[in-house]
């Protein structure tokens, strides 16, 4: 954050004042800074937060993206149309940076136990929700083998990708609204539903199937139904696309924080770099089909990205989990070996796994 905060001051004065090369430098530095977030916010989501309230928490975590846009597009535009122009809009989101850095480092804490304002109660729920991830060994190593071989880890990640795609062009206020209303009132409903009828597991898989299909759907009748009469149509089927968004929070997000509580940083930053894979390849796609602009073009844009969604959705709905993989605790026991992850059992081999799945569902 301090890095997004200073190169954003910096901005406005280098795109006035210098060349491209440190205006590109800057632009770089913001990413990198950006970059940095999010797996310190999933890592810090995984100590605090148990596995049945991670919903919620998820959908909470991410509403800042939703109220960005509800308030920060309308803002920065009346930035740029007064006299103070549109260096305003990047001195204001320093400003922000700065006041959120001053409050992180005075009261945020890496867990529970090292906070002071947490009650004994508290503490004692979260150690006994949560349990302690954190690796008992100095000279632990990541489990990469495990980690890239692992289904459900690939099954976030390749629906993050897929959902990823979709973001790029369907950023207004309605969409941010509906998004936000969604999922806040869809995660609410599904940690109830935790505590009742639904594992973990279940819920991630029930929130992807059901984020797909508004997504899918949305998308192909975008390629039929709007036209210049009722752009109505296209607004609501865009609300669409972004509710589900919304609800895949609670699908492959809340999955990729369950996973490997000890390596949540690790997944989410693999997660990201997959997921601007996604949203770099998009831009391609789209000019390579779209030539003249026309209805036709766009149709065979949304079937292919809604392909994508499908399949995506269909695997994890198959192979998707929320809880804890065995080659994520091993090195999480009390006096074991770091070398045990090499001990991993045959039935826990991923190859296995998708063995057992199939003859599961072909039985059923």
């Amino acid at each position: 954050m301090l890095i997004l905060t200073i190169s954003t001051v910096l901005f406005p004065y280098m795109a006035m004042n210098t060349s491209w090369q440190f205006v590109f430098i800057s632009r770089v530095l913001t990413g990198c800074g950006n970059g940095l977030i999010v797996p310190a916010m999933n890592a810090m989501i995984t100590k605090w937060i148990p596995n049945k309230e991670k919903s919620m928490a998820a959908s909470i975590f991410t509403s800042g993206n939703q109220i960005a846009g509800i308030f920060g597009l309308p803002l920065a535009a009346a930035f740029c149309a007064s006299e103070w122009k549109w260096p305003t809009v990047f001195y204001c989101g320093a400003i922000m940076g700065a006041i959120w850095l001053v409050i992180w480092r005075t009261t945020v804490k890496n867990s529970p136990q090292k906070s002071p304002y947490i009650t004994e109660k508290e503490l004692a729920y979260l150690e006994r929700s949560i349990g302690d991830y954190k690796p008992k060994k100095k000279d632990f190593h990541t489990p990469w083998r495990h980690i890239f071989t692992s289904i459900p880890v690939f099954c976030c990640i390749s629906s993050g990708l897929a959902v990823m795609m979709v973001t790029n062009g369907f950023y207004s206020a309605a969409p941010f609204i509906a998004q936000l209303i969604i999922k806040l009132s869809w995660s609410v409903m599904l940690d109830k539903l935790k505590g009742k009828c639904l594992s973990n597991t279940a819920a991630v898989k029930l929130s992807q199937g059901i984020a797909t299909l508004m997504i899918v759907v949305s998308l192909i009748l975008l390629g039929y139904l709007p036209d210049c009469q009722k752009p109505w149509i296209a607004v609501l089927l865009c609300c669409g696309v972004s509710g589900g968004f919304g609800i895949a929070i609670n699908g492959f997000y809340v999955s990729m924080l369950s996973l490997a509580p000890a390596y949540t940083g690790i997944l989410s930053s693999i997660h990201m770099i997959i997921g601007f894979i996604g949203m770099i390849a998009t831009p391609q796609i789209v000019s390579y089909f779209r030539v003249y602009g026309i209805l036709e073009e766009w149709r065979i844009i949304f079937f292919i990205i809604a392909g994508i969604l499908s399949v995506t959705g269909i695997i994890f709905v198959l192979f998707g989990e929320a809880e804890v993989q065995p080659w994520a605790r091993l090195d999480l026991m009390n006096g074991k070996n770091q070398h045990n992850l090499l001990n991993v059992k045959e039935n826990d081999s991923p190859i296995i796994q998708v063995k057992d799945k199939a003859n599961s569902i072909l039985i059923h």
